[in-house]
């Protein structure tokens, strides 16, 4: 659970670039007013921006968020795609879903379009993946939309609707949501064609099952995996300029 205690209807996954002009905001405010509308009750959103205070460890406290979150609302955009945190947040959800308590049939990821529907063709194959899981799930397209309208609330209404059958499905206990009391650890299985980012994993895992790698290689990307993770705790809370917050 979060360090503070808070439980979350849903944890919105997006690139830091998206909301410099408040398209994040705006959107985390419109489902709130919905919600309300609908439910007559609070939408407990997680937003970094908002909940995250510049003296907090932000990774801790966004796992902690992860964990005590119902569902994920990811705002897929070229830029999200681009982003590690974004994959790690996405990673962790797809893993509730998969998980021994998990029912395959509830979904805890909900997709919106900020700039219609992902099409990167020149993106990694592991990359590529992700956007077929992505658009394989129910989304919401607000690409066109414009805030405080009636096309906008009609889009964002959709969304809402979806999240209020996967949190009711959650709370008669048909979504096997994991007890956020209890430790959680994300699952990946994948193949991994971006050596940077295969050391960040095996760095941050607990346990792995290396599959196909030689064993040249393997000694040259154990020994940089060690060596990111010796060196991960002095980095965790600061970034190179010492502000503190994600680099997404």
């Amino acid at each position: 659970m979060s360090g503070s205690g808070e439980r979350y209807d849903v944890f919105l996954s997006y690139a830091r670039s998206d909301d410099e002009d408040g398209a994040i905001t705006r959107l985390s405010a419109e489902m709130s007013r919905v919600f309300a509308q609908q439910a007559g009750v609070e939408l407990r959103i997680f937003l970094d921006t908002q909940h995250i205070q510049s003296a907090q460890i932000w990774k801790a406290r966004i796992n902690g968020a992860l964990k005590a979150s119902t569902v994920l609302v990811s705002v897929a955009s070229p830029a999200y795609f681009d982003s590690e945190w974004c994959r790690y947040e996405w990673d962790h959800f797809v893993a509730r879903e998969r998980g021994p308590r998990g029912d395959r049939r509830f979904h805890a990821i909900f997709p919106v379009y900020l700039d219609g529907e992902p099409d990167l063709p020149d993106a990694a194959p592991v990359v590529q993946r992700w956007i077929r899981d992505c658009m394989a799930r129910q989304w919401t397209d607000i690409n066109g939309a414009i805030y405080d309208t009636e096309q906008y609330t009609a889009r964002v209404f959709r969304l809402v609707e979806h999240i209020v059958q996967a949190i009711r499905a959650q709370a008669d206990g048909k979504g096997g949501f994991t007890d956020p009391d209890i430790e959680h650890h994300t699952m990946v299985t994948d193949y991994v064609g971006d050596s940077a980012r295969f050391v960040r994993l095996l760095a941050e895992a607990v346990n792995v099952t290396i599959v196909g790698l030689t064993n040249g290689t393997l000694a040259v990307t154990l020994r940089d995996a060690l060596n990111r993770k010796r060196a991960y705790p002095m980095a965790l809370a600061w970034d190179e300029q010492g502000t503190g917050e994600p680099m997404l």
